[in-house]
C-alpha cells in the first residue's frame, strides 16, 4: 500500500506509476517456503556429521560427505532439529585424508564439510533431535548418519536477543524510509510551513538533505551494518562476538571485506596500543597498515584524516565504529555525487538526487561491498571543491576550499587501487573541463584562486610525503611481489559484447549465480542502454542543446568503450596510465559516465516536432533492437551464468528493456529514471543483509588459559591455525590475538627464512596471499610442500604427524578436531584441549637449540 502510495505521489493518473508499482512487487515479491525434502531409495550417498555444537546463538557442524557416482556432486546440505529446517545451502570443504584412507576413494579427498551459522530467531528453546540431509547436482537428497553422542541438542533459553529489539530495528529501518520518502515529496510545503512559522526561508533541498544525514546518523546510532563479517565469525568458533542479524543474509562473495577488510580494521582497534602503523599480531615480522587500501584501516597517522571511512574508529566504540565504516562511503558518495550532478542541472535538485541515487545503489556497487562509491566519493568532492574555488569570492573561502580540496585529493590516492582511479580520474577530469568551458570559469582565474590550489597541492603532497616515508618499505616489498607487482601493461580489448552486457542479468544473478566462470561481484554491472542513448544524444544535436559537459561525457564513454571492446596502442597505455586498468575494472567509470549523460540529456523534454509519429515509431523500433542485442550476447554467456533464466524471464526482459529504451529515447525521465530505481531496488535489497555489528571480538576464554601456562618467548602466543583457510586466523587476528597465518599483503621474511632458505620456491610465495597451513601425505624429507593453486593463495602443506611446527614460528596450534589423532603422534606437539571442533596442541622445544 505505502508502494502505491508512493508512485502515485510521483505521477498521479499516469498508468507509468501501474506498470511501475506492479514491476516492483513482481520483482521484490519473490519468496518461497521450505518444506522437507523427499528422500530417494537408492544410496549413492556416504557421509558422516562428526560434530554439531550449538553455543549460545551460533551453530558448528562439520563432517564428511562423498557421492558413490564421480558423475554427481553435492550441492547442498540441510540441517534440521526435528521437523525444522535450521539451514539449507552450500557449505564449507576442506581435504579429509582420513576418509580417502578408511573408504579407499582417491576422489573424496575434499570430502569434508563444516557449516558455520547463526540460529534462526524464531528458534524455541527445547531439545531436537539432529537429522542432516545431503542434497546432489540432479536432486536426488539423502540423510546423512550422525554421530551418536550429537544426534540430539539442547537449544537454551535465551539464545539469541529479544525478538522484540529485533522487530523494533525492523520498524526503525521502515520509519526512516518512510520518513525519507514522505520529506522528499513534500520539501516544498515543509519549506512553506517552517518559512511562515519562523520568517527564515530554508531550501527543500536543505531540508531533504538534513533528513537524509539524520537517517546516516541514527543507522550509526543504531549499530547498524552490511558486513559479511559474520560468515568469518561462524567460522571461528573459538572466537566470541555479539553481532546479531535483523533482515538477510550474509555474502560468502564479499570474502575481500569479511576476510580481509573489516577483520584489518577490527584488528588495530583491538591491538595495544590502538591503531598501530605495524600491527606486530600478524605474523613474527608485522604488516605494515598503511598499505591496505579501499577504504583503509585505522592507523594513527597523518594520512587518517584522508581516511574518513576509518574516523568512525577513533570517534565511537566497535559497534558503531563498524557500522560508519560500513555506510560512510554510500552516505558520501550520495551527497558527493548529488552536489556534482546538482552542478549540471542547476535548479533540479530532485532530479539531480535520483540520478546520484541510481548510481549508489546500483548492482554493481553493492556487489564490491560500496567500495566503488567510495572510489566517486574523492573525485566528487575534489570536482565540488575545485568549482567552488573558481566561483568564490571569499578569501576565507578560498582557503578552507583549498584545504578540503587537498584532502580529497589524497584521499583518492590512498584508495590504491588504480584500475578504478585513472579511469574515474579522467572522467572526473573531462567533467571539470566541460563545466569550466560551459560556464566561462577561465575567465575567473587570479592570484587568490590559483593560491588557494597551491594550498591544495601542498596540502595533499604533505599527507602523501609523510605516508610514502612510513610505508616506504612495505610498499617496495609489494612492488616486488610476483602478484600483483609485476602486472604488465594493459592495453585492453580483452571484453566482449556478451560480458559488456551482462549488467542486465543481475537482477538474477546477483542473488542466484552458481558457476565456477563467475560469481556474484565479477557479474555485477549496469545495464547500458546504449543504442537509444545513441538516438537521444542525436535528436538533442539535431535541436542544438548539447553543450561541452555532454560532449565531454559522450568522449569518456567513447573512449572507454574503445579501450574495452577494441584496446589502443602499448605506447598510449603506458604514457595515459591506462595500462593500469584492467578493461573490467574500467566500468565504475563508463558506468557513472553513461548515468550522468542519461541524466543530463533527459533533464528537458524535447523541442516538439511537427509530427510525433516518426519519432514515437523510431524510438520504440530502436529500443525493441537494442533489447534484441541484449538478449541475443546475454545468451551467449556461460550456461551455468544464465541457468536461472527460464523463457519467462527472457520475455520480461524484453520487455523492461524496450520500455526503458523508448522512455530513455523519448526523454522520459520520471519513467525512465524510475524505472531504473525499482530494478536497482529490487536486485540490491535482497543482496544486501541488515545486521547489527558487534560491541566487541573476544577470543574465548579457554584461550586464556593457555597465558598462564606459556613460556616468555613471543612465539609461545602465537598461534597457528590449520585447514582450508585463513578465515579462523584472521578472525583470530580480529580479537587482538597473535597469529602465524592469515592475510599477508607482502610475504613474511623470518618465515620463508626457515622454510625455504635457499629461495628456491620464492616464486611460489612473493606475492600478496591468504597463508594457509594444511595437512597431507607428504613424501618430501621436510615433511612439507609449498605450492599456490591461485595467483593470491599459498598453501603449505605439511605431514601432521612429522613436520616440525616450531618452523612457522607459532607457540600454539589449532587444528580441526579430524587431525587429532594425526596430530598427537607429533614429537614437538603437546595436546592441550578439543572444544568446539578444534584440537588445541603447545608447539614444544627451542628450533635453535637442535
Amino acid at each position: 500500500m505505502k508502494i502505491k502510495t508512493i508512485l502515485t505521489m510521483v505521477y498521479s493518473g499516469n498508468a507509468v506509476s501501474v506498470f511501475l508499482g506492479g514491476l516492483f512487487l513482481f520483482l521484490a515479491g519473490v519468496s518461497s517456503a521450505y518444506s522437507e525434502p523427499s528422500i530417494t531409495s537408492e544410496s549413492v550417498l556416504k557421509g558422516h556429521v562428526d560434530s554439531l555444537v550449538v553455543d549460545g546463538d551460533k551453530l558448528t557442524a562439520q563432517g564428511w560427505v562423498g557421492s558413490t557416482k564421480p558423475d554427481n556432486k553435492v550441492v547442498s546440505i540441510s540441517i534440521w532439529f526435528a521437523d525444522k529446517l535450521i539451514y539449507e545451502g552450500p557449505f564449507e570443504r576442506f581435504k579429509r585424508p582420513d576418509v580417502v584412507k578408511a573408504m579407499e576413494r582417491n576422489d573424496w579427498v575434499n570430502s569434508g564439510w563444516r557449516i558455520n551459522m547463526v540460529l534462526p530467531t524464531k528458534l524455541k528453546s527445547g531439545e531436537y533431535l539432529v537429522k542432516v540431509l545431503a542434497e546432489l547436482d540432479n536432486g536426488q537428497v539423502e540423510k546423512l548418519i550422525v554421530n551418536p553422542a550429537v544426534e540430539r541438542v539442547h537449544v537454551k533459553e535465551g539464545f539469541n536477543q529479544s525478538r522484540q529489539t529485533l522487530w523494533a530495528m525492523r520498524l526503525a529501518l521502515v520509519f526512516l524510509f518512510i520518513l525519507l520518502c514522505t520529506v522528499y515529496f513534500q520539501a516544498d510545503t515543509l519549506a512553506g510551513i517552517l518559512f511562515s512559522k519562523t520568517n527564515y526561508l530554508i531550501k527543500p533541498s536543505v531540508i531533504f538533505g538534513s533528513t537524509l544525514f539524520l537517517c546516516f546518523c541514527v543507522l550509526i546510532s543504531l549499530g547498524i551494518t552490511g558486513s559479511s563479517v559474520n560468515l568469518g565469525l561462524q567460522q571461528t568458533p573459538f572466537v566470541q562476538s555479539d553481532a546479531t542479524n535483523v533482515l538477510g543474509h550474509d555474502q560468502p562473495v564479499r570474502s575481500d571485506e569479511y576476510r580481509v577488510f573489516t577483520p584489518f580494521a577490527i584488528a588495530q582497534y583491538n591491538y595495544y596500543p590502538k591503531f598501530p602503523i605495524v600491527n606486530t599480531n600478524l605474523g613474527e615480522d608485522g604488516q605494515n597498515m598503511l598499505v591496505v587500501g579501499m577504504a583503509g584501516v585505522p592507523v594513527a597517522h597523518i594520512s587518517a584524516v584522508a581516511k574518513p571511512a576509518t574516523w568512525g574508529f577513533f570517534l565511537f566504540d566497535l559497534k558503531r565504529a563498524l557500522s560508519w565504516y560500513w555506510f560512510f562511503p554510500i552516505f558520501a558518495c550520495l551527497f558527493a555525487l548529488w552536489g556534482v550532478v546538482a552542478l549540471l542541472l542547476r535548479g533540479q535538485w530532485r532530479s539531480s538526487f535520483l540520478i546520484a541515487l541510481w548510481f549508489s545503489f546500483s548492482p554493481y556497487v553493492a556487489a564490491w561491498s560500496n567500495w566503488p562509491a567510495y572510489a566517486v566519493f574523492f573525485p566528487s568532492l575534489a570536482l565540488l571543491s575545485a568549482i567552488a574555488i573558481l566561483r568564490t569570492h571569499s578569501q576565507f573561502a578560498l582557503l578552507a576550499l583549498g584545504g578540503i580540496l587537498g584532502l580529497a585529493l589524497a584521499g583518492f590516492v590512498l584508495i590504491l587501487y588504480p584500475p578504478w582511479q585513472v579511469s574515474l580520474g579522467y572522467v572526473f577530469l573531462a567533467l571539470v573541463i566541460g563545466i569550466v568551458v560551459r560556464d566561462k570559469l577561465y575567465r575567473n582565474f587570479n592570484k587568490f584562486r590559483l593560491a588557494s590550489f597551491a594550498i591544495a597541492i601542498i596540502i595533499s603532497g604533505l599527507i602523501l610525503w609523510k605516508w610514502w616515508s612510513d610505508a616506504n618499505l612495505a610498499i617496495q616489498a609489494m612492488l616486488a611481489t610476483v602478484y600483483p607487482g609485476q602486472r604488465t601493461t594493459l592495453t585492453g580489448g580483452k571484453v566482449e559484447l556478451p560480458e559488456l552486457l551482462r549488467g542486465f542479468t543481475n537482477l538474477v544473478t546477483l542473488n542466484k549465480l552458481n558457476s565456477t566462470y563467475s560469481n556474484q561481484s565479477e557479474i555485477a554491472s549496469f545495464s547500458y542502454m546504449l543504442l537509444p542513448l545513441v538516438l537521444l544524444f542525436a535528436l538533442r544535436v539535431y535541436q542544438k542543446v548539447i553543450g561541452a559537459v555532454e560532449i565531454a561525457l559522450a568522449v569518456s564513454i567513447s573512449f572507454i568503450l574503445y579501450f574495452t571492446l577494441v584496446g589502443i596502442p602499448v605506447e598510449v597505455a603506458q604514457f595515459s596510465l591506462w595500462g593500469r586498468v584492467q578493461p573490467q575494472r574500467a566500468e565504475i567509470a563508463l558506468g557513472l559516465s553513461n548515468i550522468l549523460l542519461c541524466g543530463l540529456l533527459l533533464s528537458s523534454s524535447l523541442k516538439p516536432f511537427p509530427n510525433k509519429i516518426p519519432i514515437r515509431t523510431l524510438a520504440i523500433v530502436v529500443a525493441s533492437i537494442w533489447a534484441a542485442v541484449v538478449l541475443n550476447s546475454i545468451s551467449h554467456l556461460h550456461t551455468s551464468i544464465i541457468a536461472g533464466f527460464s523463457p519467462g524471464v527472457f520475455v520480461m526482459l524484453f520487455f523492461i528493456i524496450v520500455a526503458a529504451g523508448y522512455w530513455l529515447a523519448l526523454s522520459k525521465f520520471r519513467e525512465f529514471i524510475y524505472l531504473n530505481l525499482a530494478l536497482s531496488v529490487a536486485t540490491t535489497l535482497p543482496f544486501n543483509p541488515i545486521n547489527i555489528a558487534p560491541h566487541s571480538i573476544t577470543v574465548a576464554s579457554f584461550i586464556n588459559d593457555f597465558d598462564e601456562k606459556r613460556s616468555d618467548s613471543v612465539a609461545s602466543e602465537r598461534i597457528l591455525v590449520l585447514g582450508e583457510t585463513e578465515v579462523p586466523a584472521m578472525h583470530l587476528l580480529a580479537s587482538g590475538r597473535s597469529v602465524a597465518n592469515g592475510t599477508f599483503y607482502y610475504p613474511q621474511k623470518s618465515l620463508w627464512e626457515r622454510l625455504d632458505k635457499d629461495h628456491i620456491e620464492s616464486n611460489t610465495y612473493n606475492r600478496y596471499q591468504h597463508l594457509v597451513f594444511s595437512g597431507e601425505s607428504i613424501e618430501d624429507i621436510d615433511n612439507y610442500q609449498i605450492d599456490s593453486p591461485y595467483p593470491d593463495i599459498v598453501r603449505v602443506m605439511v605431514d601432521l604427524e612429522h613436520f616440525d611446527f616450531r618452523k612457522t614460528g607459532a607457540g600454539v596450534l589449532a587444528a580441526p578436531q579430524h587431525e587429532e589423532e594425526a596430530l598427537r603422534k607429533n614429537a614437538k606437539l603437546t595436546y592441550i584441549r578439543n572444544e568446539k571442533g578444534w584440537a588445541w596442541f603447545q608447539i614444544t622445544g627451542d628450533l635453535n637449540a637442535d
